[in-house]
């Protein structure tokens, strides 16, 4: 059974998370080849997002013991 996030039509945005920081520059080619421009769009800004959150969330990740 597919996970629910991909049968309630959100197969793109499942599909660029995977990606993680990489999808805004190695892995965006791909992302645009078989999404096309939307999937390419969402692939560099969730690649963006993550990028800029994780300079300032791995400190406090790192001290949580």
């Amino acid at each position: 059974m597919p996970p629910l996030i991909v049968i309630a039509g959100f197969r793109d945005v499942s599909l660029v998370s995977i990606g993680g920081a990489t999808s805004m520059d190695d892995t965006l080619p791909i992302y645009r080849l078989y999404m096309g421009e939307t999937g390419g769009f969402i692939a560099f800004i969730n690649g963006f997002v993550i990028t800029m959150v994780l300079p300032e969330l791995l400190p406090y990740v790192i001290t949580i013991k």
